[in-house]
């Protein structure tokens, strides 16, 4: 039996999520939010979109081919008498053919391809421990080509990179480039280059085959000057201001639903942890799997406090108060003008993001666990603060902090939660206010 296509679950998931936003210009909607949202250009008040909606996930679910999505497409632009922006002859989707063709493909064949990126972007950070070096493939024949792509066909750049944050597949209409996985020794056999952006956050200079440097400002033209799969799985939403109240709140109910729950990866706590490391990221409460204690220390915790549950939680909220938030602190001190010893002890508190990966090893593999008992009378409850701990350099100390509750007839059966994290002294931990467990 030959062997079959993998079925593009995540793909599916990704359009099938999309909040339906009426627009009249497509660029009415900017980078992230086209990523969560679906939109056809000169739809508003013409009541097609929820049907062109349910064609496009019908169509992603089913495996439909362009041509039986066009004949379907226009069979309701006929029914609802719509077809869009007439051409330049001023004809419409009835009237011109060529112009129909054009249109249709155009819708079809964007939201395919960024339901593809999206979920292809997402299957390759988790993939990225063992394939980091990311090569970008780009389409070498045929109208859709572009010299500057051409110019970084076979090029590479490692998975956390700053280019993918906006350069990732596609890079402007009709893209069809692609980004390729490998791992360090495939990229070595191979003889791939791997390139690397400057501490500016500037791609290296490159020559495309008529001699001209490529405008990394232009290389992705401005409306893809974002990465869909990025967006779609660490989105920023204090940025999307071209929405409606309520429609905000559908996106981010949608992406909530979605993510909720979700056991993150190494690499994927990465993507999330930058983003919400940003000062003005805006949180949703999106509950998320951050690690899962090892058994040998679970046991241990078990024994001495009472918790049951191995899992350690974490909201986006958590996330952004343990990182963005320290972040906008030190630049209020800063623009206030406060002591400089003020703001340098706020520094030396944050978790840099170069530690970020010591971060999520800890949350699993910690050094030391520390906890504390605090008795909340008013409450009637206990809470349990477990310090999960790592030593740093220059005699400092990571360590994060964890919650659980219980009271006098519920039991500790809930999962550890976050929070805060910061880098503390190493004295912090010798004047006998906490208990270690895993001596």
């Amino acid at each position: 039996m030959a062997d079959r296509i993998p079925e593009p679950v995540e793909a599916k998931k990704y359009l099938a999520r999309k909040t339906i936003v009426e627009t009249e210009k497509w660029d009415e909607l900017k980078h992230g939010e086209h990523a969560h949202v679906f939109t056809v250009a000169h739809s508003r008040n013409a009541g097609v979109l929820d049907g062109i909606f349910e064609m496009m996930n019908t169509a992603k679910a089913e495996g439909k081919s362009f041509n039986s999505f066009k004949s379907e497409m226009k069979d309701l632009m006929i029914e609802k008498h719509w077809y869009g922006k007439k051409d330049e002859e001023g004809k419409g989707y009835n009237d011109n053919k060529e112009y129909a063709t054009w249109r249709t493909k155009m819708i079809y064949h964007t939201n395919m391809r960024t339901a593809y990126s999206a979920a292809r972007y997402r299957q390759q950070v988790r993939g990225a421990g063992m394939r980091p070096i990311w090569q970008y493939i780009s389409k070498l024949v045929g109208g859709s080509r572009r010299d500057d792509h051409l110019a970084l066909h076979d090029k590479a750049f490692r998975w956390d990179d700053p280019f993918w944050n906006e350069n990732y597949p596609p890079n402007g209409w009709g893209c069809e480039c692609l980004v390729a996985a490998l791992s360090e020794a495939e990229a070595e056999r191979e003889g791939v280059e791997v390139l690397e952006t400057d501490s500016n956050g500037n791609p290296p200079n490159l020559i495309d085959k008529n001699g001209n440097a490529v405008d990394w400002n232009e290389f992705a033209t401005p409306e893809w000057q974002y990465n869909v799969g990025r967006e779609a799985l660490a989105p920023n939403f204090a940025n999307f201001k071209n929405l409606s109240p309520d429609a905000l709140h559908t996106v981010m109910r949608n992406y909530n639903q979605s993510m909720n729950g979700t056991v993150l990866p190494k690499e994927e706590w990465l993507v999330i942890a930058q983003r919400a490391n940003e000062m003005n990221y805006k949180p949703t409460n999106t509950i998320l799997q951050i690690g899962n204690l090892n058994e040998k220390d679970y046991l241990k915790v078990q024994a001495a406090t009472g918790i049951f549950d191995s899992k350690v939680m974490a909201t986006d909220h958590d996330l952004w108060h343990s990182m963005g938030h320290k972040q906008l602190r030190i630049q209020n001190a800063k623009d206030r003008s406060e002591p400089q010893d003020a703001i340098q002890r706020l520094i030396n508190q944050a978790v840099d993001v170069k530690d970020f990966d010591a971060v999520y090893k800890t949350y699993s593999s910690p050094e030391n666990i520390f906890y504390q008992k605090i008795e909340n009378k008013k409450k009637n409850e206990t809470e349990i603060f477990l310090h999960f701990t790592k030593s740093m350099s220059n005699s400092r100390t990571l360590r994060i902090i964890f919650r659980t509750r219980e009271t006098a007839t519920k039991k500790n059966n809930s999962a550890m939660q976050l929070v805060t994290m910061e880098v503390v002294d190493n004295r912090e931990y010798l004047d006998g206010r906490y208990t270690q467990i895993n001596k």
